[in-house]
């Protein structure tokens, strides 16, 4: 998950990864979520990959492993995020 791909999923969204990622805790049966969750899969992957090549993968790979991945990679790139923090609007910023 690189921050080139973090800025072009933001920019293409028009919301911040922090702010999708808590959208899908909040409403994990909402409307869309499969494109949402697809398309963070696909920040993980090396090279330059469709959206339909990503669901594929995570086809492969089942639902379940696919998520497991997608939660390890946001914890490998972001591990002050999940430490709890005073201000959850602003996860990188220690308490």
């Amino acid at each position: 998950m690189t921050t080139n791909k973090i800025v072009a999923w933001e920019e293409a969204e028009d919301e911040g990864l922090f702010e999708t990622l808590s959208r899908l805790e909040e409403k994990p049966d909402a409307k869309g979520v499969f494109r949402t969750i697809r398309g963070l899969f696909r920040l993980l992957l090396e090279g330059e990959f469709t959206e339909d090549e990503a669901g594929d993968l995570m086809d492969e790979l089942g639902q379940k492993r696919a998520g497991e991945l997608l939660g390890a990679a946001v914890r490998a790139a972001f591990p002050e995020a999940t430490e709890k923090t005073e201000n959850p609007k602003r996860p990188l910023e220690k308490a």
